[in-house]
């Protein structure tokens, strides 16, 4: 934004004049190594880099004076710093590494869950450099957001346990370490660089979140470590006869690896019922707290708030039934929150049973806690206090 790069600009231009001079355009001229203060840690740096495709440091449509300070790192295309900058990453979100692939000397990676960029440096020492100071960076700002809302101990043990959940051990879709994001749509804990395809396909595929800078609700964490990746890849790669992860190596091959999975849905199970009937069947799963059928008929399009003849929806049945993961998965596929079978709300079916968790996952999908046809004494919270439970209360 304007204020930030007129901010660095006055910070920077007085020192900046004299290595830049010379470096104002023109073939042949100067490059400066990158500077950074001189301390244990380095969290702030500046100088002369190119992005890939470069033809030349020199070239400048592919020049950039870069700017790495307040835990931004901005891309000033050719110096200009009466423009604001090119480019601008938050490093909170971001991580570097070197290519899979080298097609040029000297150039790292810049990932956000949102984009990549190639940048290139002078040389070895300068490309490390650079590589260390934005590592430095990503993991203070990292440290600090832990500190500030973590979610407490409790949460940083739930975290822990997710990750021990089968499969969780390495990314679903392109089987890297340690996975760090998680699609919680979907049920899968995914690397940064999936994570960023994973943005691209819409919040009606995949709802990306932090597993260490957002703070997740107990129910999402039910829903996630009773699936896991082991398990939704049963479902999504069901039919499946080739290798278990994408290739990794190639950003294109990735997301087309993504795409084919959750959009086409190209590898999920035969259908076991009729293409007409999979709201029944819905149903059926849920009485059976198949938690993976849920998600098998979700994802083969099953509408979430049909009714028996009853009038009962599938929230309702879930709902009643305090099965709080099939409620987040089916609140995650659009079911109505406030959908009503004969005056009463999945919401007042879940209080009246003292179901908290699954109460707590309604509200927070926007469920109307004073909706009912019943009148007063037809709420979710005459109900909780006519089952005598005072936690829902």
């Amino acid at each position: 934004d304007k204020q930030l790069w007129h901010l660095v600009n006055s910070h920077y231009q007085e020192q900046d004049a004299l290595e830049r001079k010379g470096c104002g355009g023109g073939e042949g001229a100067a490059l400066t190594e990158p500077q950074s203060p001189n301390t244990q840690k380095q969290y702030e740096m500046k100088g002369w880099v190119g992005k890939h495709p470069v033809r030349s440091l020199q070239d400048v449509k592919s020049r950039y004076w870069c700017v790495l300070d307040r835990g931004k790192l901005m891309l000033y295309q050719n110096g200009r710093w009466d423009k604001p900058p090119k480019y601008t990453f938050d490093l909170l979100l971001c991580s570097v590494r070197e290519p899979s692939k080298q097609t040029e000397r000297f150039t790292f990676q810049l990932i956000s869950p949102a984009s990549s960029i190639t940048l290139q440096a002078e040389n070895f020492t300068a490309m490390n450099k650079w590589m260390t100071v934005i590592q430095n960076v990503s993991s203070k700002l990292l440290d600090s957001q832990m500190v500030r809302g973590g979610g407490g101990e409790d949460a940083v043990l739930q975290k822990a346990h997710l990750k021990e959940v089968e499969g969780n051990d390495v990314c679903a879709d392109c089987g890297s370490a340690r996975p760090e994001w998680a699609s919680i749509s979907l049920g899968v804990l995914i690397c940064i660089d999936c994570s960023g395809v994973h943005r691209s396909l819409g919040v009606h595929v995949s709802r990306v979140r932090s597993l260490n800078l957002d703070i997740w609700e107990e129910s999402l964490m039910t829903l996630m470590t009773a699936l896991g990746n082991a398990k939704a890849n049963s479902i999504f790669l069901a039919r499946n006869q080739g290798p278990l992860f994408g290739n990794a190596d190639s950003l294109d091959e990735r997301e087309k690896w993504i795409r084919t999975k959750y959009v086409d849905k190209a590898f999920l199970p035969t259908l076991e019922c009729a293409p007409g009937t999979t709201g029944p069947q819905l149903h059926a799963v849920i009485r059976k707290q198949d938690l993976l059928g849920v998600l098998s008929l979700i994802a083969h399009g099953a509408d979430v708030n049909f009714r028996l003849q009853d009038g009962e929806s599938a929230l309702h049945a879930a709902a009643g039934s305090g099965q709080v993961a099939a409620v987040e998965s089916l609140l995650s596929a659009k079911a109505n929150p406030d959908t009503t079978n004969k005056g009463v709300t999945a919401l007042f079916a879940a209080a009246r049973r003292g179901h908290l968790e699954t109460v707590n996952s309604l509200l927070r999908a926007k469920a109307n806690p004073a909706r009912s046809k019943k009148g007063p004494s037809g709420t979710p919270l005459a109900g909780a206090k006519a089952g005598g439970h005072r936690d829902v209360v």
